[in-house]
């Protein structure tokens, strides 16, 4: 309890809406404007935890600004990667019209669902690429568990949803830069993710001069080369060693084509993960996908996300503990309803 000045309820609501009043993003009403009205809940939860305490004025401004510096925090950490690049680059008289009205959009969202099916396939540059810090996201989710007295179902939602979407989008990228069967370059890096920023339909396009670059390389060292040597071990009169030689360079050419026969009847009787790693991979990652599907709204079911959770870790994902601890909170408030987008009609 503070040693000041204690307020009267009528005096904590004055101060709080006075306090939201100073910085709601302007240009929309509560209703329509995510942040706002989260603002407003978080301001009425920190009055009455004020009152509670028998605190001053003083004391419930701090908690407020706390608050506040919480959901910017939040905000700022889940914008999209081109997004956030964009406004980070420009000023707002330099963005088009289109810029400006998604920048307007993101000041009154504190998050907006990315799907991460969809960044998986368009890669870095698409909307649906979240731009989350790890370590940041872990930050704001210890500094909201350290305030049991702000905790709200919205928040809840946003920290884990970003918390599965953050695991999804980095180890969807990771299976496309280090796992798929692409071609490598000289020092084993995956130019075609560099190159193409982690697209996938641009990364799977054929691209002739290379397919023709390849094969002359191919030719060169799998016939030309082990070929010519050969021939000259005859007619040097090693015969010996010509038939050695021969023998060796037929032995790898059965191997080569064998296993890419082998590759092919695996694919074709559903065991392409015993010869592609990012086969098995894949599958891990549909698994955790389908607990972002779990996280659909407005009304999700905490119980049957927290069964996605488990399940796709028996199959190899792995969640941050934080991402556990929401879920049980939640389960432990209502194991069967979590409204997660409300109607904000207030």
């Amino acid at each position: 309890m503070s040693d000041s000045y204690t307020m009267t309820r009528d005096e904590a609501l004055t101060a709080s809406k006075a306090w939201v009043k100073d910085r709601v993003e302007p240009g929309r009403a509560a209703h329509s404007s995510q942040k706002n009205w989260l603002l407003g809940q978080l301001a009425a939860r920190c009055v009455a935890e004020s009152l509670k305490q028998g605190e001053a004025e003083w004391d419930l401004e701090r908690r407020l600004q706390k608050a506040f510096d919480l959901v910017e925090s939040i905000q700022l950490n889940g914008r999209g990667k081109v997004l956030g690049e964009m406004i980070y680059k420009k000023s707002v008289e330099a963005m088009t019209a289109e810029e400006r009205r998604a920048y307007e959009d993101a000041k009154h969202r504190v998050w907006r669902r990315h799907d991460p099916k969809r960044g998986f396939r368009e890669g870095l540059k698409s909307d649906h690429m979240p731009g989350i810090d790890k370590q940041h996201l872990l930050a704001d989710v210890a500094d909201y568990f350290e305030q049991p007295w702000l905790r709200h179902p919205l928040l809840d939602y946003i920290l884990l949803d970003q918390l599965i979407t953050r695991e999804l989008a980095a180890f969807g990228e990771h299976i496309k830069e280090f796992m798929m069967p692409f071609p490598r370059d000289t020092i084993g890096l995956n130019r075609r993710y560099l190159d193409h920023d982690g697209n996938l339909d641009e990364m799977k396009k054929i691209r002739w001069k290379e397919v023709g670059e390849r094969l002359v390389m191919w030719l060169a060292w799998a016939l030309l080369i082990p070929g010519a040597a050969v021939m000259l071990a005859f007619f040097l009169g090693a015969d010996g060693v010509g038939e050695f030689l021969l023998k060796v360079w037929g032995g790898l050419l059965v191997a080569h084509f064998g296993l890419r026969i082998l590759r092919v009847v695996l694919r074709m009787f559903g065991l392409g993960r015993l010869v592609d790693p990012s086969s098995k991979a894949m599958k891990v990652w549909g698994e955790m996908y389908k607990v972002w599907k779990e996280l659909e709204g407005p009304v999700v079911n905490p119980a049957l996300v927290k069964e996605a959770m488990l399940k796709s870790k028996e199959h190899g994902a792995a969640w941050d503990s934080a991402a556990y601890s929401i879920i049980d909170k939640v389960i432990a408030t209502d194991a069967a309803v979590w409204v997660v987008d409300p109607s904000r009609r207030d």
